[in-house]
């Protein structure tokens, strides 16, 4: 991509040659793209020490932040009462308001997730661990 002065979020107009290949245009826009990034945690039950078993324990609670808002999905077959809502902040600079979403189930907990994910639409993910587990 350097040869060709191709640079990491902006964006090009490409248009195919019907022989093969694609002909980039307008090199000099300097529009940056503006992506959403989704950003995720999931929680597990497990035994002391040991890592998640997918045939005895339980997602608990899934946490995600697109532009800014945070928000906390979790299953109330673990958590004894409803969340409020809260703000966690570590860094004046990392502002950090939570929606606390309760759901009844384990199901519904990973239904309500693929809802939110794809109402999103993110073109970025970021997982905690995604390579291995999320």
């Amino acid at each position: 991509c350097i040869d060709l002065n191709l640079r990491a979020g902006c964006w090009y107009t490409l248009t195919a040659i019907p022989t093969g290949g694609v002909v980039l245009s307008e090199r000099d826009n300097l529009q940056k793209a503006n992506p959403t990034v989704f950003a995720f945690d999931i929680e597990c039950t497990k035994a002391p020490l040991k890592f998640p078993d997918a045939d005895v324990d339980s997602i608990f609670m899934i946490s995600y932040m697109v532009d800014g808002q945070g928000y906390l999905l979790l299953s109330r077959h673990v958590v004894g009462k409803d969340v409020p809502n809260f703000e966690y902040t570590p860094k004046p600079k990392y502002p950090g308001p939570f929606i606390v979403i309760n759901e009844l189930t384990e199901e519904a907990l990973i239904r309500r997730f693929m809802v939110e994910f794809e109402r999103a639409a993110p073109q970025i993910v970021v997982t905690y661990n995604g390579d291995f587990f999320d």
